[in-house]
């Protein structure tokens, strides 16, 4: 990803509790290297839920689980991936500044995450299973009324659980950072003000970036 250097989210700290946050991420490989493929395409992503560890390895790892009958399925194991989490993002009018001349941009935020997959087995795609159930529901894994125990057995025949483990991460947030405080907080106000509930969101991450 290109990083502008006014825009660069540095912080370790930062990435991850990005990541944490917007934890549904695209994961994309190729499959120059793979044995697996053949008559497939090389180029594939698939969009997943990932569960961070962040004190697993020095940079984190990523969980997450995947459907067998994904063709992605046959170009993982032991391969390089990227994937990529994105933030609240927006178009910007140059008539929301306070000031002309302006050009339209667009704001957002991204994290990119590069590491080797390593397919799980049965035992550890069940806990990736519970762990993802417990991060957004807690308590569902209690109501076995709802999800059996013999329902998550039988679910783990279609599914198979991925780990990744994190060898290096890049952040950019584009947030206006090159305008200042007065012109950042009428943007901040005019997307407040907007009836898309993602300028909102993106309204609410300039403000605790940039502390306005």
């Amino acid at each position: 990803m290109h990083v502008s250097k006014p825009f660069k989210m540095a912080d370790l700290n930062q990435q991850l509790d990005f990541i944490d946050k917007h934890s549904f991420g695209v994961l994309t490989s190729c499959a120059t290297n793979s044995p697996n493929i053949e008559g497939e395409n090389l180029l594939q992503a698939t969009h997943l839920p990932f569960l961070l560890d962040k004190y697993q390895g020095s940079k984190g790892t990523l969980y997450t689980h995947i459907a067998k009958a994904n063709s992605h399925v046959k170009m993982l194991d032991k391969q390089d991936a990227l994937i990529i989490f994105n933030g609240p993002h927006g178009y910007i009018s140059p008539t929301w500044y306070l000031s002309q001349p302006a050009v339209p941009t667009w704001n957002y935020a991204a994290v990119h995450v590069y590491g080797k997959v390593e397919l799980l087995s049965a035992a550890s795609t069940l806990d990736v299973i519970n762990r993802t159930i417990a991060k957004y529901e807690p308590g569902l894994n209690d109501d076995k009324a709802t999800i059996p125990d013999a329902y998550k057995q039988k679910l783990l025949g279609a599914i198979v659980g991925l780990k990744i483990t994190i060898s290096s991460i890049e952040g950019q947030q584009k947030l206006s950072q090159n305008r200042n405080r007065d012109e950042q907080l009428a943007l901040v106000s005019t997307l407040e003000n907007s009836r898309n509930l993602e300028d909102v969101a993106l309204a609410k991450h300039m403000k605790e970036a940039l502390c306005l």
